[in-house]
């Protein structure tokens, strides 16, 4: 799972000590979350879960993507709706083996 981040919230998550250690707490519940800041490439042929957050500003830019969180601080409705997302996805694949045992 791809987690993007813009660099304007990237920014605010390293200026505000409290937002940075939701953030990097939230990360580690997922370990198999691979973050990166944004722009970013383009899907391959087998699309990936992403999720995105970007200042609320930006938000017509990325309306396609499959998760978009517009957050100027990474408080706990941005942490619960993350964690909600990830546990979506997990029920998914795990239904997606299942089927194809």
């Amino acid at each position: 799972m791809f987690v993007f981040l813009h660099a304007d919230v990237l920014k605010r998550l390293c200026a505000d000590q409290d937002d940075r250690e939701h953030f990097v707490r939230a990360m580690l519940w997922w370990p198999d979350a691979i973050l990166r800041t944004l722009p970013f490439e383009p899907r391959m042929q087998c699309p990936e879960p992403r999720i995105v957050l970007i200042p609320p500003e930006y938000k017509g830019d990325y309306c396609q993507e499959e998760l978009v969180i517009c957050c100027t601080r990474f408080g706990f409705v941005e942490k619960i709706t993350l964690r909600a997302y990830f546990a979506l996805t997990q029920m998914r694949m795990d239904q997606k083996a299942l089927a194809g045992q």
